[in-house]
């Protein structure tokens, strides 16, 4: 994942879409929500700065996931898969290239 728009088959949603966006939409809501856990009780430091590294290592750590998921599955059930490029030839054929 050095290079995140080099993703190949695993689609613009995982990689730079709705996932990414709502993994860091919800790590900000995180961020604006500390000072209603304080005073609702929790102990934590309200102020404690945030780690962007920290951060985004765990957003491409879960993204990961989801790729071994998707390949456990695809040979769980017996599917080929070609990391290539396809058309179809007819209802019954795709030619890979």
């Amino acid at each position: 994942m050095n290079n995140p728009l080099n993703f190949s088959s695993k689609g613009t949603c995982v990689n730079v879409g709705c996932i990414p966006k709502k993994l860091f939409h919800v790590a900000a809501t995180f961020g604006e929500s500390r000072e209603d856990m304080v005073a609702s009780g929790w102990d934590i430091d309200a102020h404690a700065p945030h780690s962007w590294e920290k951060m985004v290592k765990g957003v491409r750590k879960y993204i990961k996931s989801l790729y071994w998921g998707a390949k456990k599955t695809l040979k769980l059930n017996h599917v080929d898969y070609f990391n290539k490029l396809g058309r179809f030839v007819d209802e019954h054929t795709i030619e890979v290239t």
